[in-house]
């Protein structure tokens, strides 16, 4: 299991629902190594295919091919530039998104076609203040899913518990067939996905408060209206009654 404590703040954003994208195995892993290299000021991602080869580990005839499928999954707009690294930017398709730490793309004992399963069950996940995740789905659920064959997710988990990322246990309730439940339980920190988590939370509370505050200020504003709209009421009145007294004066 490879010693994830140093971790990268340089995490990737990546859709959810995975599986009704209709990618092959291996485009989520490509689109996450790509957005690793995401550039808060221009917006943009621009590292070569030499570099996504290296990084991943797929050849550069799949990362040619993955690009497109990306592209024409609606992911991502590439800028093709002669002589240079293509620029990509990405597209608002799927609203929501889940995180995966550079750490975690960077996990040397584990392989992509598991890291990839993980990327696509990670959303459901039942996520624990203790450092896990887990899942009771079984293995038949579990590659509806994620849209990866059983035969390979049985594989894929196996791989992942005899890398020491994953724990399964037996649950205490029982199938209709009278078949002990199996949770699946992840360890976040070996997986280098803790940290991130807790910065999820962090962001989730930040948001709240400005929405909160948002709000106030928008209470504040339709106040401030109504105080002008009763002053130019009381205003008008004061006026008029100014204007009788003149007339009676007269």
């Amino acid at each position: 299991m490879d010693d994830n404590n140093n971790f990268s703040k340089k995490f990737a954003k990546i859709p959810k629902e995975i599986a009704s994208l209709g990618l092959e195995q291996g485009d989520i892993l490509v689109l996450a190594h790509i957005k690793i290299h995401y550039n808060s000021t221009t917006k943009l991602c621009n590292p070569g295919t030499d570099c996504l080869v290296k990084e991943s580990g797929y050849s550069k005839k799949f990362i040619l091919e993955s690009v497109k499928r990306l592209e024409s999954a609606g992911l991502i707009t590439v800028i093709r530039q002669r002589g240079k690294s293509n620029q990509y930017s990405f597209t608002d398709k799927g609203k929501k998104f889940e995180r995966f730490a550079e750490s975690f793309l960077n996990i040397k004992n584990l392989s992509n076609n598991a890291k990839e399963f993980y990327m696509r069950l990670q959303e459901f996940l039942y996520i624990h203040d203790d450092g896990t995740a887990d899942t009771t789905y079984n293995t038949n659920q579990i590659a509806l899913l994620t849209g990866i064959s059983r035969p390979s997710v049985i594989k894929y988990l196996s791989e992942l518990e005899d890398k020491g990322y994953l724990v399964t246990e037996n649950g205490s309730t029982s199938t209709q067939s009278g078949l002990l439940n199996v949770k699946h339980v992840f360890l976040l920190d070996a997986l280098g996905q803790q940290v991130l988590y807790k910065l999820k939370e962090h962001d989730d509370k930040l948001q709240e408060h400005d929405q909160r505050l948002f709000d106030q200020n928008k209470q504040i504003v339709n106040l401030q209206k109504q105080v002008d709209y009763l002053t130019r009421q009381l205003l008008a009145k004061n006026t008029e009654k100014v204007d009788n007294v003149y007339q009676f004066e007269d």
